[in-house]
Order: structure tokens, then sequence, then C-alpha cells
């Protein structure tokens, strides 16, 4: 096989979804295991508004509300990453089950009969995991879901996932790192998106924003999914795996870090020695 196609292969291996696009991060050989140092900044730039994020949500993860996380690609996957491994070691830790993570791609542009096409294949989808939810032993849980991306401007991206949340009547919060701009808008985009909206920062974009480098995918916004991007050779998808584990010791540091209970200036020190 020639070496761009050997690269092609491994990256759609790597990354290919099950129904949802769904993230397995327990598959050997697929995604490193967490080590003590975070290698790119952009990652470690997440620790900070993540931890007031999860401030804020704190009574929310105690209980187990979520059972489904839903990313907003393309960038918005590595933020993702991070509350997804987060949420799983909380819930064990909890003896509640762990939640599920799908991924769907952002739809900034998408209007019209474009949006409504796409909301509904998204609510076909979430239509399915709902049903195969309703045959396990949740423990009595209601089904909630919650959005993560990493920066968020009107809220118009997120609107075709969250209507189709309310399509199968499935409550919903969103969980950003950054409220971009001004906290002016902060009321209209809850509006807009009927839920209750918990951000990290307000102000400039975050460094992780358009990252798909990061991320390893591309996204379109009239489909309902990214693609993986096949122009990436081995250093590149060095770097996609290292990202990833970096996902992973952030969220084990956070893990630590909400357990104990600590500042957010003192994990933050901690987490830059």
């Amino acid at each position: 096989m020639l070496l761009w196609e050997g690269n092609v292969a491994y990256i759609i291996e790597s990354m290919k979804s099950i129904e949802g696009q769904a993230f397995n991060a327990e598959r050997p050989g697929t995604v490193p295991e967490s080590e003590s140092t975070i290698r790119h900044q952009e990652i470690e730039s997440l620790r900070e508004p993540m931890m007031h994020v999860l401030e804020q949500m704190r009574e929310r993860i105690d209980r187990g509300e979520y059972n489904l996380i839903i990313g907003d690609d393309a960038s918005g996957r590595i933020p993702t990453w991070v509350f997804y491994n987060f949420l799983k070691k909380v819930y064990v830790r909890n003896n509640l089950p762990p939640p599920s993570v799908r991924y769907f791609a952002g739809s900034r542009n998408a209007m019209g009969k474009v949006a409504e096409k796409k909301t509904e294949e998204i609510a076909n989808h979430i239509a399915r995991f709902v049903e195969k939810e309703k045959q396990k032993d949740n423990k009595g849980r209601q089904q909630k879901a919650l959005i993560v991306t990493d920066t968020i401007a009107t809220g118009n991206s997120l609107v075709p996932i969250a209507e189709a949340l309310r399509k199968n009547d499935m409550p919903l919060d969103v969980a950003a790192v950054d409220l971009f701009m001004s906290e002016r808008n902060y009321e209209e985009i809850k509006e807009r998106l009927h839920a209750d909206v918990f951000y990290g920062i307000a102000g400039p974009v975050s460094y992780i924003f358009g990252r798909g480098d990061l991320s390893g995918v591309t996204k379109q916004d009239a489909n309902v999914f990214s693609e993986p991007v096949k122009k990436y050779g081995v250093a590149q998808q060095k770097t996609i795996r290292e990202a990833r584990a970096d996902s992973k010791t952030l969220a084990s540091q956070l893990v630590e870090w909400y357990e104990a209970g600590l500042s957010r200036q003192s994990s933050s020190e901690a987490g830059r020695k």
C-alpha cells in the first residue's frame, strides 16, 4: 500500500464511528493512556475554563444527570474528549454507569431546509439511542444530554442538535469553553437553545477554536457527521494521538482536583509543574 493510502486508512480506522460517531476511548492501540504531563498548550489552556464550568455544574454531575454527551465537531471534539473522560471517571467512582458519547457536526451556516433536514437526521440518530437506553438498567435515571462545544457566539451552530433532542423529549444542558465577545447575549443564547448554558470564560475565542489538526476531523455545515481529515501525514497522526492522550491526562487531573475540592488557582499551578 502506498504511504498516503496507509495514512488515510489509519485515520479512517482510528476515528471510525459506530452509530452517531461514538468515540470508543478504550479500544487498544487507538488512544494512548493518560500521562503525567500535557504536551499541547492548546489543551492545557482548557484547564481553568473547564474548572469554572465544572464548579457551576457540580450538583448535576454528582447526581449523574447526563447519560449522553454530544460533541459539537470539529474543534469541539477536544473539550468533549476531556468532558467524557472526566464524567466517566466520576460516574464510576459514584457507582453510576458511564455516559455515552456522540459527535455531530456544528451548523453555524446551515439555514432553511438544509437545517431542517439536518435536524431530522440527528433526531433519528438520537431516537435510536434513546430506545437502546430504555433497555438498559440505568438505575432509574432520567435521560439527559450535555452538549459540549469550544466556543459559543450566537448558539446557532447548536440549534439543530438542540431541536433534535427536544423532538425526542430529551432535556439538555450546554457546556462551552468560551462565550465569545461578551456576556450580553447570554440570555438570548439560553432562550435560543432552550437550555442552561455553562461557560468557562467570556472574551476572545479559545485557543482550541478551529484546531481540526488536533481533533483530526473537518466538517461541512450541511453534513450530520464530520469527516476524518485525509491530508495529514505520519507526523500529524502523532499529534492527533497526543491530543487524545493529553485530553485523558487533563481529565484525570480535573477529577483529582474536583474530588479534592481545590481552588482553580491551586489546580492550575499543579498542572503546570
